[in-house]
């Protein structure tokens, strides 16, 4: 016999749903009934296979479109927001961090300028899916205001780094310590350059070790093996801290912060209307197009 085409096997598929038996359609195909029973038995296992495939990658799709969606309506919004002063509910500042102490001031300018790094591929998922969204005309608005500051702070951020990664702060801290001193440092020239002094650090003796500890609210900043060690890295941060006072980079973070501050108001108006895109975005339960997160 020969070869069975597509165009026999939809007709078997056509005829098994109109009820017809395996001899019938065999019949009006033109084939043995065992061969009709093979076929259809074949495509039938086929279809389901295909069928389940299917489901799954819908609901994988409706989880990616909803994770997509919540990013936009809550983690991004939050860059947008302003930043209060610490401990109080005065309204503070667009595109700058709020007045407080070195640490809140650092993790406020890491809110707008550095979100996490898992948030990256979200982010481009969120473009590549909304492309032709107002979203990105704010966006562009915003950077063009605040851009000079963000290069300037992430300039002083990297000098800062490479400043307490030298052997005598390795030695000796803890990886977490050291992250912890790097914020309270670029906090400090956050508050510098915001016109406000900064704010030292303590030597206090605990049990088994000395901690360094903010002298404006006591979180600890870092923990040695006793005082001379505690001493020693105060020291080698005032140093560091003098150093950044003479640099032209302060005085340029100054400037630009202070542009921004100039610019509130048009900062306002941007963020009211990529806060409502966002919302907007985060209501959504499918976007058009693919992105490279896309399970399809």
């Amino acid at each position: 016999m020969a070869k069975i085409t597509d165009e026999q096997i939809k007709e078997m598929m056509r005829l098994r749903r109109e009820g017809k038996s395996d001899s019938e359609i065999a019949l009006t195909v033109g084939c043995h009934r065992q061969t009709v029973r093979a076929y259809l038995r074949e495509r039938q296992s086929s279809i389901l296979v295909n069928e389940v495939k299917k489901e799954v990658l819908k609901e994988e799709l409706l989880r990616h479109f909803k994770e997509v969606a919540d990013f936009a309506g809550k983690e991004e919004v939050n860059r947008f927001k302003y930043s209060n002063p610490e401990g109080k509910h005065a309204e503070g500042l667009l595109g700058l961090p709020g007045a407080g102490s070195p640490l809140y001031m650092a993790n406020e300018w890491e809110r707008i300028y550095e979100p996490i790094v898992r948030e990256n591929p979200l982010r481009e998922a969120l473009q590549a899916h909304t492309e032709y969204s107002p979203l990105w005309r704010c966006q562009k608005e915003w950077d063009g205001i605040v851009k000079e500051y963000k290069l300037r702070g992430y300039a002083f951020h990297h000098w800062l780094d490479r400043k307490t990664e030298v052997l005598e702060i390795q030695l000796l801290v803890k990886w977490d310590d050291r992250k912890k001193i790097q914020k309270w440092v670029f906090g400090n020239a956050l508050r510098l350059a915001n016109g406000e002094p900064y704010t030292g650090l303590n030597t206090v003796k605990s049990l088994g070790h000395a901690e360094l500890r903010c002298n404006c609210d006591g979180t600890v900043i870092a923990e040695v093996e006793d005082l001379e060690d505690a001493k020693a890295l105060l020291e080698h941060l005032a140093g560091i801290l003098k150093e950044g006072q003479e640099l032209d980079l302060l005085n340029e973070l100054q400037q630009t912060m202070k542009e921004v501050k100039e610019r509130q108001d048009e900062l306002l108006e941007i963020s009211n209307k990529t806060i409502s895109e966002l919302k907007i975005l985060g209501m959504k339960r499918a976007f058009p197009g693919t992105c490279p997160l896309c399970p399809i």
